[in-house]
């Protein structure tokens, strides 16, 4: 169940049944993901856009539905560039 967070506050997950006969001996198991920060918001507008330097890879996440990242890059030169992105396993992202 992923949720947005905010820095520097506390939240509270309760575990309960469904109703009053869901319990027993047998434990259950909770676990917590790594906290995904999306690596350089705010970068959702062309105004936003972070500066990047050709040549470098850079890591970071689409962290809520509907985000967009934008970059923005000044070519020192005529020529080509190759944009490659790697999508994490199971996600289908787009340039």
């Amino acid at each position: 169940m992923p949720f947005n967070v905010k820095a520097n506050t506390a939240y509270y997950i309760v575990v309960y049944g469904k109703d009053s006969a869901e319990f027993g001996p047998d434990p259950y198991t909770l676990s917590f993901g790594m906290l995904m920060r999306d690596t350089y918001e705010p970068n959702g507008t062309l105004a936003q856009a972070v500066n990047v330097e050709l040549g470098n890879t850079y890591d970071s996440y689409l962290s809520v539905a509907g985000d967009k990242d934008i970059y923005t890059f000044t070519a020192e030169a005529e020529g080509q560039v190759t944009v490659n992105l790697t999508s994490p396993t199971g996600k289908d992202y787009n340039v």
